[in-house]
């Protein structure tokens, strides 16, 4: 028996925050590197947000909403295929982290990003926090999809 359900969903969990902190963390990468251009400063890092015509942030929330948009009308138009609805409303996910990354080659920090020792180990850490919260985010919403037998859940997942 895995954590709270089965050894296959527990499974399906860590693939999936597996997924979403490798594409969140290419996303990442022009956060990254501002803050290591800032010296690794987070004071100055919420600054550089704060800055105007920093897109940024909006940026990042136009990347959420419209994942999370699409990928609930692809749930909701496949759902009649139940088992593989879940999985066709991550090819949302897919497509818009793909756009996201590539138009975010198109836009230059002032100073290159460099694969220091030091921003290896954020990039590391970066990645485990997103794998360790999506993780969880996933398992609970598959633990209330067995607790309160709601298909609603199944769509999320």
């Amino acid at each position: 028996m895995g954590i709270f359900i089965s050894v296959e969903k527990t499974v399906e969990c860590a693939l999936i925050a597996v997924f979403f902190a490798t594409m969140l963390l290419l996303c990442a990468k022009k956060v990254l590197g501002a803050m290591q251009s800032l010296g690794y400063s987070g004071k100055k890092l919420i600054k550089w947000y704060g800055v105007k015509n920093n897109m940024a942030g909006e940026r990042f929330g136009l990347l959420a909403l419209a994942t999370l948009l699409s990928s609930a009308v692809l749930a909701l138009c496949f759902f009649f295929i139940s088992d593989w609805a879940s999985a066709v409303s991550l090819l949302a996910y897919l497509v818009f982290f793909y756009l996201y990354v590539y138009a975010d080659q198109k836009s230059a920090l002032k100073n290159p990003v460099t694969a220091t020792p030091r921003f290896k180990r954020l990039a590391v850490i970066t990645w485990l926090t997103f794998a360790v919260v999506f993780y969880i985010l996933v398992t609970l919403i598959n633990f209330f999809d067995v607790l309160w037998a709601k298909q609603i859940f199944s769509l999320l997942t």
